[in-house]
């Protein structure tokens, strides 16, 4: 446990309550924690850890093994508030460090209610940390709903949120009359391909690229520009293969005269 200042412990000897002290003691005993000292009682009246909240934790069924565990709890928003509502959602049987997993990565009650709402009946804990974790609100999943991706599932969700796929992004995407699934629309977020150049790739006669030769054009740093470049030296009629291929073979002639330089030197 982290080190008190010394001050705050003489304030705290000064306005604490022995009979607090013997109530906080009785429930701890009561939940299985003997052996206490004054500087442990300190720690927890620092942390709000009263009897009350010791009684109602271990009336849930909660036993935590050591005053950290305790501490923890409460320093992480643990209610037996939390944990009722958890339960009532359909979240049981957890251990004291899944709940704190849990509040910590802000998974509220209401958040799984409503995925169970969206479909997600059988979400599991670890499912709904990685939802936490990556930001993956309830809004999210159903903006992402709306948008026809309504059988999307959790790992892809998660895919979206690691990527920062956005509804919008999806919306744009859609205007240009591309129907992707998940995996195409994390491919495109993944190297950066943006509608605002899938939208010009089209006016330079491209309509019908398919999203593995976006991703290719964008690998390879074939931009707008370079395609009417290209088009000067290979004629308007050039395939998106060949400008890659010239892209590429601008690459290797640059790497030809770096390394005749190098040889001269």
């Amino acid at each position: 446990m982290p080190a008190i200042p010394s001050a705050f412990r003489r304030s705290f000897r000064f306005h604490h309550s022995d009979e607090n002290d013997e109530a906080l003691l009785d429930e701890l005993r009561a939940a299985g924690i003997e052996h206490l000292t004054q500087s442990d009682l300190e720690e927890l009246s620092i942390h709000n850890v009263t009897a009350d909240y010791v009684r109602e934790i271990s009336a849930l069924g909660l036993q935590p093994e050591s005053l950290g565990e305790w501490i923890e709890l409460r320093i992480h928003a643990v209610t037996p508030r939390y944990v009722r509502e958890l339960r009532d959602a359909g979240i049981t049987d957890l251990e004291v460090s899944e709940l704190v997993e849990l509040s910590i990565h802000g998974i509220s009650p209401k958040f799984v209610a409503e995925m169970r709402a969206l479909g997600y009946a059988d979400i599991a804990l670890d499912e709904l940390i990685e939802l936490g974790v990556h930001g993956i609100s309830a809004k999210y999943v159903r903006e992402i709903h709306e948008l026809g991706l309504d059988e999307i599932s959790l790992d892809e969700l998660v895919e979206f949120g690691v990527h920062r796929v956005s509804p919008r992004f999806i919306a744009e995407v859609r205007e240009l009359s591309y129907e992707l699934d998940p995996e195409e629309i994390v491919e495109l977020s993944i190297h950066g391909i943006r509608p605002k150049f899938m939208r010009e790739v089209h006016e330079l006669g491209f309509k019908d690229t398919p999203v593995e030769m976006l991703v290719e054009l964008g690998i390879h740093n074939v931009t707008p520009r370079f395609i009417q470049e290209a088009r000067t030296v290979l004629g308007e009629a050039a395939s998106p293969e060949e400008i890659i291929e010239l892209r590429i073979e601008g690459y290797r002639q640059r790497q030809r005269e770096r390394l005749s330089l190098d040889d001269e030197d």
